[in-house]
């Protein structure tokens, strides 16, 4: 694949297919979204210890990928249209903390929806979403990550995954047995 909407297209047939869209809710989201954004911090954490390196690198690689998945079903349940070829770029959000308070906005947003506060506006509400795309694009690059290759590898690893859904949770079938 060769850009984000491209990505997002698969990401969401593949959600759909295994009823992540419909059978799960925006709040089960957020809980993978900082699911991801922790992975990220623990493998960031341990990035310094030489014996560990490479390995936490790639962590950090899949847990960015990773979160761009889990946004883009996010926003599907969100019914927030994104189109990434109108995404402006954040360049200079390049620390960690964006990245965590970026989920923690998408966070209060997706709350602020669920209760029905309805004076939000839906270009508003992508732009939020635009932007925590960006803020993890540029803090991919500023650890020399392609923030692509990041997105490919998460969607490399689940395009092909199996499971069911346990609670409105999707469960792969490794971690079933």
């Amino acid at each position: 694949m060769k850009d984000l909407n491209e990505y997002r297209q698969a990401i969401l047939g593949w959600a759909r297919d295994r009823n992540l869209i419909e059978g799960s809710t925006p709040e089960k989201q957020i809980d993978k979204l900082f699911e991801e954004v922790g992975e990220f911090a623990g493998a960031a954490a341990r990035s310094g210890v030489p014996e560990k390196r490479e390995a936490m690198l790639i962590t950090m690689q899949d847990s960015i990928g990773d979160a761009f998945v889990v946004m883009c079903i996010l926003a599907e349940q969100m019914g927030i249209e994104l189109d990434f070829s109108k995404m402006e770029r954040y360049n200079d959000c390049v620390s960690n903390r964006v990245m965590y308070l970026t989920a923690g906005c998408l966070a209060g947003l997706s709350e602020a929806l669920d209760r029905g506060v309805e004076d939000i506006d839906k270009i508003e509400n992508a732009e939020h979403f635009y932007f925590a795309i960006s803020s993890a694009e540029a803090l991919a690059e500023s650890h020399g990550f392609v923030y692509l290759d990041c997105v490919d590898m998460a969607w490399n690893e689940i395009k092909d995954r199996k499971g069911r859904m346990i609670d409105g949770v999707f469960v792969k079938e490794a971690d079933l047995v």
